[in-house]
């Protein structure tokens, strides 16, 4: 079986769709099915890191709808937003079609085969398809995480720490300003410096940062999972990584920096997470007493949390895969 992903990745647009492809990928190699990816150039860098193979595309039209075609795969998997409603049709009028989808706002009612959205408010959203046979996999079951995260292990802090992370790009310069208002704040504050900040951006941290006692600068991790186990807090926008503090059961204080953000926080935030809420409304002079606040009742915070916790056991890409290869089976017997 060979599976064709559509996806992309870049500074301007962030890394989240292309490492749930990636992700998803890996867990089918399980089923000795092959991979291939459609992604920007920038993203070529990335796919080949994880052995998979890669044709550039830069738009996601009917050149594309060719280009997959001549590929001939059995599966062809979409996650972008750039991808718009006359592709994703294009595409299933022709292939068995999974897409990943997030909060049910750009497609009316789906193509898809599968349609797959892990978010916590997955169940939440009114999907309606086209299709009699569409199959939803909604919820933290289907979750799609990064393989390190499959089997996690618990693990003690080794520190009281803070670990401040914006995703793969500081859009909007907040990290200076997380530094500043933490400044004296007595915990040891990690920084992610994500592979979509600039020069300029990188530079002005470093001045910052060398100011600041016990601030470390943590360049283009490969992996977080390790920063966010030793860490006591977590102070991180509300995209994919929000999943991997939970995952590894740590306590997240959150904001949100993109549209698609805003429901996971809203949900988040009902389950008693600390939202700081849209990025342009944070109140900094108030940052230093939320975060000691969350230091000092964050075990029995925890336990409150527990509940919440268990839904994220980190192989919603496993299941994923194997829904993936069953419904494609039983398709093909039916054909």
């Amino acid at each position: 079986m060979k599976i064709a992903f559509s996806t992309n990745a870049g500074k301007g647009i962030g890394f989240g769709h292309l490492f749930r492809c990636l992700s998803l990928a890996e867990a089918l190699e399980s089923y000795g099915i092959d991979s291939v990816f459609l992604a920007n150039a920038e993203a070529e860098n990335k796919i080949s890191e994880y052995g998979f193979a890669f044709m550039c595309s830069e738009s996601f039209n009917y050149k594309d709808i060719e280009r997959i075609r001549t590929i001939d795969p059995d599966v062809v998997v979409v996650d972008s937003y750039l991808a718009d409603s006359s592709y994703i049709e294009g595409l299933a009028k022709e292939h068995f079609l999974v897409q990943f989808d997030d909060n049910n706002d750009i497609y009316g009612e789906i193509s898809a085969d599968i349609l797959i959205n892990g978010n916590i408010h997955a169940r939440d959203l009114n999907y309606l398809s086209k299709k009699e046979r569409t199959r939803f996999l909604l919820g933290p079951e289907y979750l799609v995480m990064k393989s390190e995260y499959w089997n996690p292990e618990s693990s003690d802090e080794i520190e009281k720490s803070l670990l401040i992370t914006t995703g793969g790009a500081d859009f909007f310069d907040l990290i200076p300003k997380f530094l500043e208002a933490l400044e004296k704040l007595p915990l040891k504050k990690r920084v992610i410096v994500g592979p979509g900040f600039s020069e300029i951006q990188i530079r002005k941290l470093e001045i910052l940062s060398a100011k600041i006692a016990d601030c470390e600068l943590i360049y283009t991790p490969s992996s977080l999972k390790d920063y966010i186990a030793h860490s006591s807090i977590v102070l991180s926008a509300s995209g994919s990584t929000i999943y991997e503090i939970l995952t590894m059961k740590r306590l997240p204080v959150i904001f949100t920096i993109a549209d698609n953000q805003r429901m996971i926080s809203k949900k988040l935030e009902g389950f008693g997470i600390t939202n700081l809420g849209w990025h342009e409304n944070i109140d900094f002079e108030m940052l230093p007493e939320v975060i000691q606040r969350e230091t000092d009742i964050k075990e029995a915070k925890k336990k409150d949390l527990a509940e919440h916790f268990s839904k994220f056991d980190g192989k919603g890409a496993l299941r994923t895969a194997k829904v993936i290869v069953d419904e494609v089976t039983k398709w093909k017997s039916q054909e």
